[in-house]
């Protein structure tokens, strides 16, 4: 099954989403 790396892939993506807000709302 590859639900598992399908579901770090979508984990990676939110990690990188929050960093970009956390950015955004720093400066």
């Amino acid at each position: 099954d590859n639900d598992n790396d399908h579901y770090t892939q979508i984990n990676l993506f939110i990690h990188f989403i929050l960093l970009v807000i956390s950015t955004c709302v720093l400066y």
